[in-house]
């Protein structure tokens, strides 16, 4: 049969679909994946800058903007996630993932064999997040894009089997920009807590415990004047997730 030669290996007909998945440049596809999600990213990132500068702006013509601003940033939803759809087809005709899998999990599987990859897929999804959905005044609408942050934090624990030591190491280590992830995600966790809860569901005991026994070992290394770097800003958010979640318990 003839078949074309793509970003992900053989395309062809049905009947040679296992062989095709076997063929994909793994390493390619990895390449052109993170460069979809931070093109995404800064994209939003920067739609939301300037539709904030116009918010911050008190004059008239500001003013006039902002719900020109807000239809602009609906338009750009609708077209990443246009652009996300077509990724989560593309994903699914070369790789070995379940129909159902959502695009986030099946991106942060593809990335997972390299550490500096997967976080930066994961400060990608977070940041254009962010950017798109306010905690408390929008939520996301229903088969959008796939970039809740716990969702793809939970994912992300699976794949360390659940093990905070290695998020530790990650953060200890310079080969990874985990640092500016956590960070993040974390001022993310404690601006919308019931969301972080809801999202965790089932899962929520668990990844809390993971958050506490990471602020613990953070502790004990500051304890000794160990930590290579000032890991305070972090470390207070960690205290804060712990208060939310006692907090939690006794009411």
């Amino acid at each position: 049969h003839q078949s074309s030669i793509g970003f992900g290996g053989s395309a062809g007909s049905s009947q040679g679909q296992q062989q095709e998945q076997e063929q994909y440049d793994k390493g390619l596809v990895q390449k052109v994946v993170l460069i979809v999600l931070k093109c995404v990213a800064l994209t939003t990132r920067e739609a939301r800058v300037e539709s904030s500068s116009g918010e911050s702006d008190s004059s008239a013509s500001s003013r006039e903007s902002i719900s020109s601003g807000g239809s602009d940033m609906i338009i750009i939803e609708r077209t990443m996630s246009g652009m996300y759809k077509v990724l989560d087809s593309w994903i699914k005709d070369i790789l070995p993932v379940l129909p159902h899998q959502s695009l986030q999990e099946s991106l942060l599987h593809l990335l997972q064999e390299q550490d500096d990859v997967l976080i930066e897929g994961l400060l990608c999804l977070l940041d254009t997040h962010m950017a798109l959905y306010i905690p408390g005044k929008k939520e996301p609408e229903p088969g959008l894009l796939d970039t809740n942050p716990t969702r793809g934090f939970l994912t992300l624990l699976n794949l360390i089997s659940r093990d905070s030591s290695v998020l530790l190491d990650f953060l200890v280590s310079n080969e990874t920009c985990f640092l500016l992830y956590l960070l993040r995600y974390l001022k993310f966790v404690v601006k919308d807590w019931s969301g972080f809860v809801s999202s965790c569901d089932t899962s929520y005991s668990e990844a809390i415990q993971i958050l506490i026994d990471l602020k613990q070992s953070i502790q004990r290394l500051l304890s000794k004047s160990l930590f290579p770097y000032n890991i305070g800003p972090v470390f207070r958010l960690l205290e804060k997730v712990e208060s939310f979640h006692l907090n939690q318990k006794d009411s």
